[in-house]
């Protein structure tokens, strides 16, 4: 009869290096991983020689082993993650709720948007939906939203309209975690990248500025079609395709950044779904027809608004070298977004930015080149790393800059998607590292949440320079002086603020910094900054020095329409109404959605009218007016004058009294 031999149990370290390893960290149970444990502790020398050999056999094997399926991981673990990721990050970025809208964009996108400034109305849809390529896109999902918010907050209360994008943040956060999960079946390193993407500083551009409602709104819809992607991997099915097509043409009609969308399936078939093949490619051409679409209507609607540069103005070669070093900054902004380092406009180069030399493009170049050859390498043994550089590189094709949209050589809001494949990488890796070393894990542990405080106080600190227009632009001009956008914006701040010599300064420093920055041979104009000072000028009464800017800005473009307003006001003050006229039809027919032209140019028809159709030409124009801007007083008590001169005394004394409503008088 054998004696027995007594095993003691193994050692804690061994189970908790079996609960975090590739193959079971998120989805497997601890009593799995104590009877691996044991196993290995109970087994005879022989026995151990062929688990060596095992071993070693599955060295060979790539690294991170195919996933399982998220199913295994217990649903309620996932809910309770997501939910408390959400909880965090409203927290976080409650901050915002206190923000006041910006004159940059937001203006345009919702407080002065006529098109939705009564709230979700058949109207506003209809014009959401129909080509009007107004700001230069056409997402009219984004307009919706605006029009919902402005529904149900009304333009008075900036605070709601914060709470609408920290909603659809916070919601995008639970989304990764829950997509990621989905997808590899693991909890723990789907739930740090998804507290990496909330919690990170760099999207506090994309979260906390109101116009930027199309990137949080966007990529709902896209997480939505990921996760619609992996169910119809599981079980197929034709109405699963068409769920997943749906929720891309939603997001395409929220941002056109989904462009990327049906290239990012092919990389999430490589892995962590391993079916990439032939037929998987093929399924997607449908969904790339889609895309195709969306990418034309985009590159023709941002070119009518004017918001592209041509290869004349800024070369082929360059936009190049700029795409090259954008990349390389987008790295380290995500890797290392210390204080100071996230600004909200970053300006090209030829526009007062930091310039590209010859030095930072070659080391850009080796960095991205090094990166894209090591996960080449480790595709097969380490496919996250390949798929997470991949996802980083692709999604930002678009806004890198080959075609030039605006005067920015980047900007942290394009980073919204796109460094999620870079948090992937990081944690999928650091997830490999710890479960073969787990005397490790306490200070893996320590360390993440060690980078989740950090980041979460940069993002609380990056939140006030969005508070207001005058903090934003003032933090922009302090890291780029010579930025004549930026140096314009501030004098706009200062204008409205009524602090006239402060404006006049801006605006100086932006016509000579735009003046420094001209080619040899060419003499550079920013038109707006040389309006604004004509419009100071006049304001004062001095109007041969308004008159010297006005006709500066109409020789660097003739077709520059505040600039013939402003001309037109100022021959109008001379007593030269013909001419006053010309320009001032002119600049109503350049911005027929600019208020102001239209109630300068009924103020020219009316002073001296020559006939009843100059009366009834004014009454057009001040209908214009006031469907543009019917907060604006001024052109209801015009609109009385031109009806009283055509007898109608009735409708006159009604906008007497909605003039006298609107004035406070």
């Amino acid at each position: 009869m054998s004696r027995s031999v007594y095993h003691a149990p193994p050692p804690p370290a061994t189970v908790v290096a079996r609960l975090f390893s590739p193959r079971h960290l998120g989805g497997t149970r601890l009593a799995v991983a104590g009877a691996v444990g044991y196993n290995m502790v109970m087994s005879p020398p022989s026995a151990k020689r062929r688990n060596g050999r095992r071993n070693a056999a599955a060295a060979a094997r790539p690294a991170v082993d195919p996933p399982t399926s998220g199913d295994e991981v217990p649903l309620w673990r996932l809910r309770l993650a997501s939910c408390l990721l959400a909880i965090a990050v409203f927290g976080l970025y409650s901050r915002s709720l206190g923000n006041r809208f910006l004159n940059w964009d937001d203006n345009k996108y919702v407080y002065a948007n006529v098109n939705i400034q009564h709230g979700l109305t058949a109207d506003s849809v209809r014009w959401a939906f129909s080509p009007t390529w107004y700001a230069s896109n056409y997402h009219p999902l984004t307009w919706l939203s605006h029009a919902l918010d402005i529904e149900w907050f009304g333009l008075d209360a900036p605070w709601g309209h914060h709470l609408t994008s920290i909603l659809l943040h916070a919601a995008n956060t639970a989304l990764v975690a829950i997509v990621l999960c989905r997808l590899t079946g693991r909890l723990w390193p789907s739930v740090i990248v998804a507290a990496l993407f909330g919690l990170h500083p760099v999207h506090v551009e994309s979260v906390a500025w109101v116009s930027e409602r199309k990137d949080v709104l966007s990529t709902l819809f896209m997480l939505l079609c990921l996760w619609a992607y992996v169910a119809y991997v599981r079980r197929p099915r034709p109405w699963r395709y068409a769920l997943v097509a749906v929720a891309l043409v939603l997001s395409l009609l929220a941002k056109p950044m989904a462009v990327t969308l049906p290239a990012v399936l092919l990389l999430l078939d490589f892995w962590p779904l391993r079916r990439l093949s032939l037929k998987t490619v093929a399924e997607k051409l449908p969904l790339a027809a889609i895309v195709a679409i969306s990418s034309v209507v985009t590159f023709w609607a941002q070119d009518r608004g004017g918001a592209t540069r041509d290869l004349e103005t800024l070369g082929l070669a360059t936009r190049a070298g700029h795409a090259v070093c954008a990349y390389a900054m987008y790295l380290v902004k995500t890797f290392a977004p210390w204080p100071g380092s996230l600004v909200p406009y970053y300006p090209l180069p030829d526009r007062g930015g930091d310039a590209v030399t010859n030095a930072s493009l070659v080391v850009a170049a080796m960095v991205l080149l090094g990166l894209t050859v090591l996960v080449a390498v480790q595709r097969h043994r380490r496919p996250c790393m390949a798929v997470g550089w991949l996802l980083y590189v692709g999604m930002l094709v678009p806004v890198i800059g080959l075609v030039q949209v605006g005067t920015q050589i980047m900007a942290d809001r394009y980073l919204y998607v796109p460094a999620v494949g870079l948090f992937i990488a990081m944690v999928w890796l650091a997830a490999e590292f710890v479960s073969s070393r787990p005397r490790l894990v306490p200070a893996a542990v320590a360390a993440t949440v060690a980078v989740l405080a950090t980041l979460s106080w940069l993002t609380w600190q990056q939140q006030r320079y969005w508070a207001d227009s005058e903090t934003f632009w003032t933090y922009v001009v302090g890291r780029y002086p010579e930025s004549p956008q930026a140096l314009n914006q501030l004098g706009r701040v200062h204008t409205d603020a009524g602090r006239r010599q402060e404006a006049i300064e801006c605006y100086r420093r932006a016509v000579e910094a735009a003046a420094r920055q001209a080619k040899p041979g060419q003499r550079a104009e920013h038109v707006g900054a040389r309006t604004n000072l004509g419009n100071r000028y006049l304001e004062m009464g001095q109007l041969d020095e308004a008159m010297k800017h006005y006709q500066l800005a109409l020789r660097a473009n003739p077709d520059y329409g505040l600039a013939h307003n402003g001309v037109g006001a100022v021959l109008f003050e001379q007593g030269r109404r013909s001419e006053a006229l010309v320009h001032l039809r002119r600049a109503a027919q350049l911005m027929p959605d600019h208020a102001p032209c239209h109630r300068n140019l009924a103020a020219a028809l009316l002073s001296q009218p020559q006939s009843e159709a100059e009366v009834n030409e004014a009454v057009e124009h001040l209908k214009t007016a006031i469907h543009l801007a019917p907060r604006n007083p001024d052109p209801y008590q015009l609109m009385a004058e031109a009806l009283a001169r055509k007898g109608d005394t009735a409708a006159a004394r009604r906008y007497v009294e909605m003039y006298r409503r609107l004035s406070g008088e």
